[in-house]
């Protein structure tokens, strides 16, 4: 049975915001986004088709808000 997991969105973006803010754009990754939130790499990929749709997925959220 696949792995439920709520809000995966929000999750991916957190993460991705709390690592760039820790290690630098650079350090970052979708591998490493991908643990940090305990889902595969292909499930990132289901939201974001990139790291740069990531990020400015999060920045778009934060300049709305």
């Amino acid at each position: 049975m696949p792995k439920i997991i709520e809000n995966v969105r929000e999750a991916l973006l957190r993460e991705a915001k709390r690592q760039i803010s820790e290690r630098g754009y650079k350090a970052t990754t979708i591998r490493s986004v991908a643990a940090g939130c305990g889902v595969a790499v292909g499930t990132v990929y289901n939201y974001f088709s990139s790291k740069d749709m990531l990020v400015a997925s999060f920045m778009l959220e934060d300049w709305i808000e």
